[in-house]
């Protein structure tokens, strides 16, 4: 399968690119449940995911591609 030519993997929101980066938002409390939830049922595999807070994350999301509002509805 071949690749675009302007194909860049981005590394630039998580510190660690191999691990699953999971978009949530800081400042709702259901979501903040819910992060809890995810991580009791992970376990000892929750540490191969990176929590990225979208919280005041506007231009950030942007540079790669992500539409802030839809981000908090999804």
């Amino acid at each position: 399968m071949a690749t675009p030519e302007n194909y860049k993997p981005s590394k630039e929101i998580a510190p660690h690119p191999t691990k699953l980066v999971v978009y949530y938002d800081d400042a709702c409390p259901k979501c903040i449940r819910d992060r809890r939830q995810y991580e009791k049922l992970a376990g000892r595999h929750g540490k191969d995911v990176y929590w990225f807070d979208i919280t005041g994350q506007e231009s950030r999301l942007h540079e790669v591609g992500i539409d802030p509002q839809k981000a908090l509805m999804e």
